[in-house]
């Protein structure tokens, strides 16, 4: 088994504790990429492909996913707070064709 393949299956090996970003998200360059910037060593580039999924989780787990309470869902106050005003700062005209 290559060093790249070593990556490859310690990343699949840990799939449910972080590592299917990795694997989902990733390609043999990116596996090279980290062994580079590891100089090659296999048990570094691992300790940095970890460090990497743990990070994504910490962002992921960072995100509002699933909470919908937190927008309205209402198309002028979004356009609003987007700096776009409403109808009642610009006045409303009909479009005439």
């Amino acid at each position: 088994m290559n060093k790249t393949q070593q990556l490859i299956a310690f990343a699949t090996e840990n799939y449910e504790a972080g590592g299917h970003w990795i694997v989902e998200c990733w390609d043999a360059a990116d596996y090279n990429q980290i062994l580079e910037e590891n100089s090659g060593d296999v048990e570094l580039a691992k300790e940095a492909l970890q460090r990497q999924w743990e990070l994504t989780n910490e962002q992921e787990r960072n995100c509002a996913w699933g909470a919908p309470d937190e927008m309205d869902g209402d198309f002028d106050s979004a356009m609003a707070s987007a700096g776009y005003g409403t109808d009642e700062d610009y006045g409303y005209a009909e479009d005439v064709y």
